[in-house]
């Protein structure tokens, strides 16, 4: 068992709204106010992470196991390019939901483009 195979027990995390790490999602398409309250909870919750001691730890945790939410700084997106990079196999499958432009899966970083939207390399 790796050290990291466990989330941390602590950290600034603890005593806010889980929606800060974890906004509702939904099918379909967002609004506006629901794209900047999403954009915002991220901010805020890459803002409480990076004055945690717990950080490293937490993102180590999630690279592995946590395909959903931010963790340690990072969203989904930003910890699925760097699993891809550092070659590390998620312990669960995950689809992202990428808005406006398809779902990414959480585990290879691979991009599936909603039809009518330009394809970015």
């Amino acid at each position: 068992m790796d050290k990291f195979d466990n989330a941390p027990d602590k950290g600034l995390c603890a005593g806010h709204d889980i929606d800060i790490w974890f906004p509702p999602s939904k099918q379909g398409t967002m609004s506006r106010d629901e794209r900047n309250k999403r954009l915002e909870n991220e901010d805020k919750a890459k803002e409480i992470c990076s004055r945690c001691d717990f950080q490293i730890h937490c993102l180590e945790y999630s690279l592995r196991h946590e395909p959903f939410g931010t963790w340690g700084g990072m969203n989904e997106v930003d910890r699925a390019q760097l699993r891809s990079r550092r070659g590390i196999n998620l312990s669960r499958d995950g689809r992202i939901l990428v808005p406006g432009i398809g779902s990414m899966n959480a585990v290879t970083g691979a991009i599936t483009y909603k039809k009518n939207v330009e394809q970015r390399q």
